[in-house]
């Protein structure tokens, strides 16, 4: 018997761990036919059951509409319900919906309310997202020590958007005593995680054309310059003029 059959076995005879997982493997196609529809329906039938994952994954559905018609009403109602359940992906998820205003009334104080429980539970993009609330003061008042306090807790887990935000901080002392080294480490390790976003690459340009943390290197920040304004980022297309006017 292949694993795929023992767990469609499982989910058939009731257990709410081997729907979700067989949903999951429909959905990707993994050691199977991918079929959205098959998926969806397990997804609901544990959802039923109280599987808060289950819930989350359904809610994702509605909103996606993938095996479904789009729902977004109820893609509202099944992630409060895994939301309120504690779980921090749902919580994640339904603060994204009131911050967007997607299903909803945009509300970006509820936002930060679940941003806040989900990343209070170590989830990443939770973390990132409240960090950013509070370093632009949306959805509550700005506090630069706070945002810095939960951009260090994302950065640690490894993401590039926080690695990056928290390394401006260190750059202009905002939350932060001013550092150029620690800053330029972790724009460093941003850019090495996504060195094709444009974000990273002028952060990084920054940093070597203005020797922060770093030797200048004007042929390298140049490089990355031009790469990060074709992707269409301001900074980096007026920092291009600044150097060019210099030639």
């Amino acid at each position: 018997m292949t694993e795929f059959e023992s767990i469609r076995q499982g989910a058939h005879k009731g257990d709410v761990y081997a729907m979700v997982l067989l949903g999951d493997l429909l959905l990707e196609g993994d050691g199977c036919d991918v079929n959205v529809e098959a998926a969806f329906h397990w997804f609901e039938k544990a959802a039923k059951l109280g599987h808060t994952g289950a819930q989350v994954r359904l809610a994702t559905c509605y909103a996606d509409g993938c095996g479904v018609e789009v729902d977004l009403q109820l893609a509202i109602e099944w992630y409060t319900k895994a939301a309120e359940q504690g779980n921090k992906e749902g919580q994640f998820a339904l603060g994204c919906c009131y911050m967007t205003g997607e299903g909803t009334a945009e509300d970006h104080e509820k936002a930060v309310e679940w941003f806040k429980k989900s990343a209070e539970q170590g989830y990443t993009d939770a973390q990132y997202n409240l960090a950013r609330c509070y370093d632009l003061g949306d959805g509550i008042e700005k506090d630069q020590k706070e945002a810095v306090k939960w951009y260090k807790l994302a950065a640690e887990q490894g993401d590039c958007d926080a690695q990056n935000d928290l390394g401006w901080c260190y750059l202009n002392g905002e939350g932060v005593e001013q550092d150029d080294a620690e800053a330029y480490r972790l724009i460093t390790l941003a850019y090495e995680g996504m060195p094709d976003e444009s974000d990273m690459q002028h952060s990084l340009a920054y940093c070597l054309y203005y020797g922060r943390g770093c030797e200048k290197d004007l042929k390298r920040a140049l490089k990355l310059l031009k790469k990060s304004a074709a992707g269409g980022c301001a900074e980096a297309q007026e920092l291009l003029n600044t150097f060019e006017g210099k030639q």
